[in-house]
């Protein structure tokens, strides 16, 4: 990290300069130089950079060298100086079209292009970034990518990625029919779904058998796609007969690995052939529902019987905005036999969409559905509110951070400490002397004239070295810029602090993770003033769970979690040093990594991760301690389910943003804004929002949401962030 005058420097405040001048520009009706538009050669003589054009590769989304059959890269590109727009939040905004070569296979194609916009008396665009999803040869892979405007300018970077053998063998996850059922049409095909991509020259009905009892093998022929492989008979079988699928070790994955064993299942027929068409039996989203959101992950359907991966594509799996125009995105069929399809980009709010299924979607038998099935839905109205970009510091995750009254304190994680202006969009240095030893996921509070940080974990570094929990914190007093360390004398075993709140008076530690990882229901309270701890009473405490929420009612501590399959909760009360428990009736359901906020009056739990059922959650409950009762929070026009996001108090309203669907999902740009009073929802908007990230770290000023920093879909570490001003 770099600061040259108290001022932290990079590529992106160059970008927002540049919009800023290209603004006022505009407003003043003045004549501004184009930076090289319509150039097409470069002053300086580099043929990476003709005019105004530059790209460049900042993250990908493995190691390198990789095992890894593809990889995704990450970069940013310019803005065209005359070919520009604003702001419908698709990527020819930028006048600029990315592309990327895979120069060892030969293989080419256009990267997803995301505008980034600011606002000064209205949008303004101010940068962009991309990603690419490239299939990697074995060996040394030299790529790429370019960045041209139709006046010349351009951009070019290079990036040498090593793919290593993969070793792993495949596996065969699922079979239609499955293992032993009965009753098939004898006139079905039969489908296997792989755990990997295979190469589709191994297979074959060669490679895989169908035989009957008597152990003939029957001929037919054999189709592969999308880790599936059909096998349809010659002739339909013999009813009320037994049959055996064999898959050879002959079929290989696209690295060359055999199954390591061959693969058998058995079912058995019916007496006649299947006549009966395939009947959709439900979509997500619902015919008619509305206030879906805009970034969803993708829509589904299901059906009354196995259908012919083959038939899923974008031919059958059709999505149309209200003016008739195909949405661009991918469809399949998933090993659940769900048909899903996933838009290529977010749709448009306050908009309808129609989904069609056609007649060319077939079951295993062959038969068509009797007719096209189409439905409707419309999403949320776009958000209101105004974001803009904070200036950029190192990248970082696994950090914690404090709100004095004028500056955001940063500390811990993957980057260095900092102190945010956001009168002045000005990171300025904290001092390392003294400070703590490095961690991440520590605990931090503000007592109203320094910073309290405890706990969290060390990383060497090594992956394969696990980290040190740690049980020492410091003190930071950012108007002598000086650390102090807080004592180790009574202080509570080392862990990654599952809470911690500030009284007033002192900072209460409670739960969390230790050695061997495991979860600690027990915790302090420290006194800075005395820089002592007192250990907290456990009787009467919540049940050990490694995922509590924990706020501040003026009065007592509340805590709240649950270990994935069990709620608990429970006040803790100082004076007294004694809990009360919060009561599990009408409480939201089992989740981790789940936001809570105080309003004044009630805490509000929200989203998180159901590990039971191992999906994202858009449900939540208030808890009121004076009535002692629970109540849901609305269901209707929630943000998008999700884990791992930010939430704060803005003093009416819960504001939740970022998160992801899944850990290879939608990491999400658009989040939500909860009013308790009408209990009702709405979203904040895309336009000028930060890359989509879980893990971020976000405070309220009083006036707007902070956040910065968090992981990145493709695994890479965000060193942007985004201030959001509600409207």
């Amino acid at each position: 990290m770099t600061y040259a005058r108290r001022t932290y420097t990079g590529r992106s405040t160059t970008n927002l300069r540049r919009g800023l001048v290209l603004l006022v520009c505009a407003l003043f009706l003045l004549s501004c130089g184009g930076g090289g538009g319509g150039g097409g050669s470069s002053s300086s003589g580099d043929p990476n950079s003709v005019g105004a054009g530059w790209v460049t590769i900042t993250g990908s989304s493995t190691g390198n060298p990789t095992g890894l059959a593809t990889v995704t890269l990450t970069g940013g590109a310019f803005i065209s100086p005359t070919y520009s727009r604003c702001c419908s939040g698709s990527g020819t905004d930028t006048g600029v079209t990315v592309t990327w070569t895979n120069a060892t296979t030969g293989m080419s194609g256009a990267a997803i292009q995301t505008p980034q916009y600011g606002w000064l008396f209205g949008s303004f665009l101010v940068g962009q970034t991309w990603q690419a999803a490239i299939d990697l040869a074995v060996g040394k892979n030299n790529i790429i990518v370019t960045a041209v405007d139709p006046s010349g300018n351009l951009g070019r970077a290079t990036v040498s990625i090593a793919r290593t053998p993969d070793v792993t063998p495949p596996t065969v996850i699922a079979t239609n029919p499955a293992n032993g059922a009965t009753a098939v049409g004898v006139n079905s095909a039969l489908t296997i779904t792989f755990s990997e991509a295979m190469d589709p020259a191994t297979i074959s009905t060669a490679t895989i058998l169908l035989q009957d009892s008597t152990n003939s093998s029957l001929s037919g022929s054999v189709t592969y796609m999308d880790k599936v492989a059909t096998f349809t008979p010659s002739d339909n079988l013999q009813g009320l007969a037994s049959y055996t699928v064999t898959i050879t070790t002959g079929v290989r994955d696209i690295a060359g690995n055999a199954l390591a064993t061959a693969y058998t299942s058995t079912f058995t027929t019916g007496p006649a052939p299947d006549t009966t068409p395939p009947v959709v039996s439900s979509t997500s989203p619902a015919n008619g529902e509305t206030c879906v959101p805009i970034e969803l992950p993708q829509l589904t359907a299901s059906f009354s019987e196995a259908v012919s991966p083959q038939t899923v594509n974008t031919s059958t799996f059709l999505l149309k905005d209200n003016l008739n125009n195909l949405i661009p995105g991918t469809a399949s069929l998933d090993f659940s036999g769900l048909a899903n399809f996933f838009p290529s980009s977010p749709l448009a709010g306050g908009s309808t969409y129609s989904g069609t299924l056609t007649t060319g979607l077939t079951d295993l038998a062959g038969n068509h559905l009797a007719g096209d099935y189409a439905w409707t839905f419309s999403t949320q109205a776009n958000g209101v509110g105004t974001w803009n970009a904070t200036s950029t510091l190192g990248a970082s995750f696994g950090e914690t951070a404090v709100w004095t009254g004028k500056e955001m304190i940063v500390w811990g994680g993957s980057s260095d400490a900092a102190r945010y202006d956001p009168s002045a969009d000005t990171w300025f240095p904290v001092s390392s002397s003294g400070a703590p030893e490095a961690r991440s996921y520590s605990v931090a509070v503000w007592t109203g004239s320094k910073m309290i940080v405890w706990g969290g974990i060390h990383f060497t570094g090594d992956p394969f070295q696990p980290g040190t929990f740690l049980n020492t914190g410091g003190i930071y007093d950012p108007v002598s810029d000086t650390w102090a360390s807080t004592s180790l004398s009574g202080a509570p075993s080392a862990r990654m602090p599952g809470a911690a709140v500030w009284t007033g008076k002192e900072m209460i530690v409670w739960s969390g993770t230790g050695s061997g990882d495991t979860a600690v229901a027990d915790g302090a309270r420290y006194n800075p003033s005395t820089d002592s701890w007192v250990a907290i009473s456990t009787a009467g405490a919540p049940s050990s769970q490694a995922s509590y929420t924990a706020i501040w009612n003026g009065s007592g501590m509340m805590v709240w979690g649950s270990d994935g399959q069990n709620v608990s909760g429970g006040i803790y009360t100082p004076e007294s040093d004694s809990w009360t428990a919060i009561p599990t009736a009408g409480a939201p359901s089992p989740r981790t990594s789940h936001v809570a906020v105080w309003t004044g009056s009630e805490m509000i739990v929200w989203g998180g991760w159901d590990s039971l059922n191992a999906v994202p959650l858009n449900s939540g409950g208030r808890f009121n301690p004076t009535s002692n009762t629970w109540q849901p929070t609305a269901t209707n026009c929630t943000p998008a389910a999700r884990f791992g996001h930010v939430g704060v108090w803005s003093g009416t309203e819960l504001i939740v943003w970022g998160g992801a669907s899944n850990g290879n999902g939608v990491y999400y740009r658009v989040g939500g804004r909860y009013d308790p009073n009408a209990d009702a929802w709405q979203t904040t908007p895309i336009a000028g929002a930060p890359d989509g990230r879980s893990g971020a770290t976000g405070i309220w000023t009083g006036t707007e949401l902070i956040v910065r920093g968090g992981r990145t879909p493709l695994g890479t570490t965000a060193n942007t962030g985004g201030r959001f001003r509600p409207q």
